[in-house]
């Protein structure tokens, strides 16, 4: 799950709603992660309120709402959502537009909203996850665990040039790669856009 560290980070991870409907069970895909709260930490609240209402826009009845009206709506919502992570909140907001809690009549009603959102919310505190009984291994110059990997993906994305270099072997292990191999080290290269590195492996290439 990607973090919010700065304000454009929410438009990068976190675009509207009606860019967000896919078929999974978002609310149990993106259980964990960084909270809205601690979004609003690292940008300010205003940036995460203003995320919050370009997900709001998307419930029918806000058209034409005056400024104070839709500021109490999004001020309700944050201090309701807050503790939630930010997939969470756009699957609420998706299915509300949809009419899974009920239908909205005019202008969005707080209380109504607020009412859906602790059915919602008590649903999310039910449900269990299975732990698997033998983490996934990924072969990576020695074996780690898939969560491992997973946070030095997510490292190496962000610019960490230390934890791009854990994704690529010596230049000695390379040349004894087969090319499908060394593709998807050439696509890790691509993806980090580290040119250096794509040199190296293309030379490796038989």
């Amino acid at each position: 799950m990607q973090e919010i560290r700065q304000k454009t980070d929410y438009e990068t991870y976190y675009p509207a709603t009606s860019q967000f409907e896919i078929a999974e069970n978002m609310e149990q895909v993106r259980h964990a992660g960084q909270t809205l709260a601690q979004a609003a930490a690292c940008t300010g609240k205003q940036a995460a309120l203003s995320w919050l209402s370009k997900q709001l826009y998307e419930l029918p009845g806000t058209f034409g709402m005056a400024q104070d009206e839709w500021l109490r709506l999004t001020q309700r919502i944050y201090s309701l959502t807050k503790n939630r992570t930010l997939p969470q909140i756009m699957c609420f907001i998706f299915r509300t537009g949809r009419g899974d809690f009920g239908k909205i009549f005019g202008k969005p009603n707080t209380t109504e909203l607020g009412g859906w959102w602790k059915t919602y919310d008590s649903t999310l505190d039910s449900i269990v996850y299975r732990q698997e009984q033998k983490p996934k291994q990924v072969q990576h110059g020695k074996f780690i665990e898939s969560a491992e990997y997973e946070q030095l993906k997510q490292a190496a994305y962000f610019g960490d040039k230390e934890a791009q270099d854990g994704f690529f072997p010596p230049i000695d292990v390379m040349r004894e790669q087969s090319n499908s191999v060394l593709d998807t080290y050439a696509q890790y290269a691509r993806d980090f856009e580290r040119w250096d590195m794509l040199e190296q492996i293309e030379r490796c290439k038989r």
